[in-house]
């Protein structure tokens, strides 16, 4: 049902990131949020506001199952994205290969 689950990560207030995902071979929803809510990371959908200054959804899964997959696929695809941002190849610290140059009590001037 679902397939190509793009998520861009990035922190603006309670938003994560901004999400896109084929529907079939047919349509790309676009302008999914994963918001952090009080419960944890969730994906709402592009959302309109009306005359009364409600927010409501401009589409949305047709049935509790499809919700649950979108935001299982959408969610995974946040955490692989993140995680993939943070691993970073770890750089061993510089060596320095200079031999010391030897000191003694005499090379000192006071």
């Amino acid at each position: 049902m679902f397939s190509n689950v793009r998520v861009t990560p990035f922190e603006k207030d309670s938003l994560r990131g901004l999400a896109s995902v084929k529907v079939g071979d047919a349509v790309y929803l676009t302008g999914l949020k994963v918001v952090m809510g009080k419960n944890g990371l969730f994906v709402g959908m592009p959302s309109q506001q009306n005359k009364a200054g409600e927010y409501k959804d401009i589409y949305f899964p047709s049935s509790k199952e499809a919700r649950g997959t979108l935001q299982k696929m959408v969610l995974d695809e946040y955490h692989k994205q993140i995680g993939a941002a943070t691993e970073t190849p770890a750089t061993p610290p510089p060596t320095d290969t200079t031999p010391p140059i030897p000191v003694n009590d005499d090379d000192i001037p006071f």
